[in-house]
């Protein structure tokens, strides 16, 4: 039986990014894999939530890479990075590489450049890997991902080794496929997220004329991974400052909201992952103040289970959250996506997926009332294609699980390399680590100097 060694556990509050681990272990399961000698790394093992993460993927067992008390983004994690680039045999053999048959790379978003590049260190640690996998002969499958933009000649570099050396590889959204080109569409097909596989037992989908109780999940349009920490931290605090009335998430989830109420019907608000939680329950408060109480829930899950049974109770989902999606279809209740620029790509390349591209709706910088318009429209749309979006996921699942058992059992790249994308690396490492460098010391500058005019001015 194939062991596999999946980089990497996502570790999150957020359910939608749980349950890529949960479906990446079904997936091994469907494919008779030996699960239980089979591997999961976490990247960063102190965060809070590992033992959420380790309890999406039970059957795994757990490495951590060597980042415990390494701060992020400095020196110390740099020279570490350039050194397994450097030697990438040693780090396979660290790691436990070479103790396995194949190396997965776990679905998810984080093979992208950012435009304003904050996300160096991270991208390169989801590339090493591979890039270890390829050095010492080892297989390596890109489950089904975002994939995309990449922006500088390591970007280049980065979409030629994807293209050229890995063993198998699939998109979770027709606007990732599309995005990378004609060399991908032959050899990368368009399949499920693992989080399709995450979902228990199908239910059927739902046959309503009217959605008499919507649920809304909604996530801050400026804020997130492809936003980058400090961005997403500002536009957090800038908005909690105002109650989150001012943001462009919270006016049109609100007329929407606010259209549901006046007719009648209810509305129940699920909170995701913690950092949707203030505008969540901001949004909740207002439309209290306005229609009371008896037709609006707020769920903060404190489980996989609550959050599932949550999204599942409703007749329609309207959502800003990627996974919200995923797991309500999948259980059988459709679904509208909001998506902002700042979100990327995936929304409406997952409702292409679905053959709904329809009910993809833009946020941004766009009138509340016209948006809205165009979101109930996008409802209708969703509730008649219920039947055609289940027995698609149901055909695409099928599809899904047979290719991964087929890419489990394929040998590595014949003739497969890494060493222009190591040399492309180490030197972007190098520029951005010269240029943190000086940004520090010219910090140290300014505090010197603003000491020396404090001292002065007290003379």
């Amino acid at each position: 039986m194939v062991t596999a060694i999946l980089f990497y556990e996502h570790v999150a509050s957020n359910w939608g990014d749980l349950a890529i681990n949960t479906g990446a272990e079904e997936l091994l399961r469907r494919a008779g894999a030996d699960v239980e000698n089979s591997s999961i790394v976490r990247m960063r093992p102190g965060e809070a939530y590992s033992r959420l993460a380790s309890l999406s993927a039970p059957g795994l067992r757990v490495h951590d890479l060597p980042l415990a008390g390494v701060p992020k983004g400095g020196a110390e994690e740099y020279a570490q990075l350039a050194d397994a680039l450097e030697n990438p045999r040693r780090f396979a053999e660290d790691i436990g590489i070479l103790d396995h048959d194949v190396v997965l790379l776990n679905a998810g978003e984080h093979l992208f450049e950012a435009a304003h590049g904050g996300n160096l260190t991270d991208l390169l640690w989801r590339l090493l890997p591979a890039i270890a996998a390829v050095h010492v002969g080892r297989p390596v499958i890109l489950l089904p991902s975002t994939i995309g933009p990449f922006l500088t000649g390591l970007g280049r570099e980065i979409d030629r080794f994807l293209d050229s050396s890995l063993s198998a590889s699939a998109f979770r959204d027709a606007e990732s496929q599309r995005m990378t080109g004609t060399q991908w569409d032959s050899d990368a097909p368009l399949l499920l997220d693992p989080g399709f596989f995450a979902a228990g037992e199908r239910s059927g989908p739902r046959h309503v004329d009217v959605a008499e109780r919507v649920g809304l999940v909604l996530r801050l349009e400026d804020a997130g991974l492809r936003s980058g920490s400090r961005r997403s931290s500002y536009v957090q605090a800038k908005n909690r400052a105002s109650g989150f009335v001012e943001s462009q998430a919270f006016r049109l989830f609100r007329e929407v909201a606010a259209r549901i109420l006046r007719d009648g019907r209810q509305v129940s608000l699920t909170i995701q992952t913690r950092a949707d939680r203030e505008i969540t329950a901001a949004l909740h408060d207002s439309l209290q103040q306005e229609f009371g109480p008896d037709s609006i829930t707020l769920n903060d899950p404190s489980s996989y289970e609550e959050y599932l049974a949550a999204i599942s109770e409703v007749d329609l989902l309207i959502t800003s959250r990627f996974h919200t999606v995923i797991l309500g279809e999948t259980r059988g209740v459709p679904s509208v996506g909001i998506y902002s620029g700042a979100h990327g790509h995936k929304m409406p390349g997952l409702m292409g997926v679905l053959g709904k591209p329809t009910t993809a709706v833009r946020l941004d910088d766009r009138l509340p009332d016209l948006t809205a318009d165009e979101v109930m429209a996008a409802a209708a749309d969703a509730l008649d294609a219920a039947d055609a979006v289940y027995d698609r996921i149901d055909a695409l699942q099928d599809t899904t699980a047979a290719w991964f058992g087929k890419a489990l059992r394929a040998p590595a790249r014949i003739g497969a390399t890494a060493v222009d994308l190591r040399l492309s690396a180490l030197a972007a490492l190098t520029r951005t680590g010269t240029e943190l460098a000086a940004e520090r010391d010219i910090a140290d500058l300014r505090r010197s100097v603003q000491k020396l005019t404090r001292l002065m001015t007290e003379e």
